[in-house]
């Protein structure tokens, strides 16, 4: 979820942790590549065992739009007896499809605004439908909100007002 909501998990609850896309691993592609690494596989275990050092609790990896295929991609990676979780929120199908969700075997909550431009929101739902591993598998979607700009970095995509509701 974009790290503006942070506030809002903390006060449900939550234990919240924000990594943000790391500065030294972008190029003229962005980080290509880099969200499905052993690097980055690495540096968010060492995240995850910080939290679950923190609290004694499942930890649930939230992505936001292309974080969730970092999101997706930690979550399938890390070992089995690592009790983790994915939301992913205005997630793009076609690069989770590429990591076989078939074999996808950990919860997962898909968030997704039925207004967003930049998800194809059935090609979401067929993925959806693909995850037959997860033990737990739930795809919210969401209406209302501002429309705001164009283009992926407002308005539905980003859930604008929304916060309280989707979090």
């Amino acid at each position: 979820a974009p790290s503006r909501e942070r506030q809002r998990f903390a006060a449900q609850g939550f234990a919240v942790a924000v990594v943000d896309a790391p500065s030294d691993r972008q190029d003229e592609l962005g980080l290509d590549g880099y969200r499905q690494s052993g690097i980055h596989l690495a540096d968010i275990h060492e995240v995850v065992r910080y939290m679950r050092a923190q609290a004694d609790a499942p930890v649930w990896l939230v992505g936001h739009s292309a974080g969730a295929e970092s999101a997706f991609f930690v979550a399938r990676e890390l070992p089995p007896d690592e009790p983790v979780g994915a939301v992913l929120t205005a997630a793009a199908a076609s690069t989770l499809r590429n990591m076989d969700p078939r074999s996808f075997s950990r919860p997962v909550l898909m968030v997704s605004h039925t207004q967003d431009p930049c998800i194809n929101l059935a090609d979401l739902n067929r993925l959806f439908d693909e995850l037959l591993a997860a033990p737990v598998r739930e795809h919210a979607t969401l209406t209302g909100g501002e429309r705001g700009g164009t283009g992926c970095t407002s308005g539905y995509h980003q859930f604008e007002g929304l916060g309280a509701e989707y979090v």
